[in-house]
């Protein structure tokens, strides 16, 4: 989010002391998490040539207990809040049909099989444009991965090289990783076939009925484009929230290790362009429902 100057700031509906303190607030909190960010890219140029992995990250076969949420009516974004970022209001009902959602994210060794399965190698698992990127920057692991000499993944971070525990939300990854895997997932078969990406509305939903587990330990992707909702009055000012909504930046849930209390609540949204991976970013997959396939 870009700060206006509050001495130029319109005569605006929204605008009260309360909000404002809010938002001066929640600015600061997003500014300490890039700062964490920018140190996190620092810890790649460290040299952990004589790093040693003792706990090694080894494949899980992805298995995730799910929910099923019912078709119908539910409320989304944010209502009397006086913290509530402008993109977040006004709160709405949204129809949605059923779905299944995993209760988890995507672990480190739920990915890991990903990658040893040749899932950065298999074209039939990329679109076009993420063709392209994985062209044109030659990946083939998460941004904060690295490997040792004897060939084991381990973390870099703002403390330095860490083992990578399983059960850890996978992060540092971009949307195109993210669809690839899902795709991969898909074409697994079985109770899990049909996987996409989730919206976010399913994902409020998700939180605000207590379903998923496992919040906020990194963001999570979804499959829709950052977009205003009906009613949309931008605050405070207009290209606080309406400079990305231009189908090239994509939503982003929950919040990671760095992220403050402030901005932890079901509502907020965050958004970044599909390529970008330097953030701790990973996903949560959905489902259809169970009589959908048996």
């Amino acid at each position: 989010m870009r700060l206006a100057n509050p001495a130029t700031l319109p005569d605006h509906p929204l605008l009260t002391n309360e909000r404002l303190q809010w938002f001066l607030l929640q600015e600061q909190a997003k500014r300490y998490e890039t700062m964490l960010l920018l140190l996190n890219q620092r810890s790649l140029q460290i040299d952990t040539s004589s790093y040693q992995v003792t706990q090694i990250l080894k494949t899980t076969v992805p298995h995730w207990e799910t929910k099923e949420l019912s078709r119908g009516h539910y409320r989304v974004g944010a209502r009397d809040l006086p913290a509530a970022y402008d993109n977040e209001l006004p709160a709405q009902a949204v129809e949605l049909t059923s779905f299944r959602i995993a209760l988890d994210p995507v672990s480190n060794a739920e990915f890991l099989a990903f990658m040893e399965a040749d899932g950065y190698q298999n074209p039939e698992l990329w679109d076009e444009t993420g063709q392209n990127w994985l062209e044109k920057h030659s990946i083939n692991h998460p941004e904060y991965w690295r490997q040792e000499k004897t060939g084991n993944w381990y973390a870099m971070g703002v403390n330095g090289p860490s083992d990578l525990p399983p059960n850890e939300p996978i992060s540092g990854i971009n949307r195109h990783e993210a669809q690839a895997f899902a795709n991969w997932i898909s074409a697994l078969g079985g109770k899990f076939e049909g996987a996409v990406l989730q919206h976010e509305y399913q994902w409020e939903i998700a939180v605000r009925t207590g379903v998923i587990k496992n919040l906020g330990r990194a963001w999570e992707w979804c499959s829709n484009p950052f977009h205003p909702y009906p009613d949309f009055q931008p605050f405070p000012a207009r290209e606080t929230s309406e400079a990305d909504f231009d189908e090239h930046h994509f939503t982003q849930r929950g919040g990671s290790l760095h992220t403050q209390r402030v901005l932890r609540r079901p509502s907020l949204r965050d958004r970044a362009r599909p390529e970008r991976r330097f953030q701790l970013v990973g996903l949560r997959l959905v489902f259809p429902p169970l009589h959908e396939w048996t």
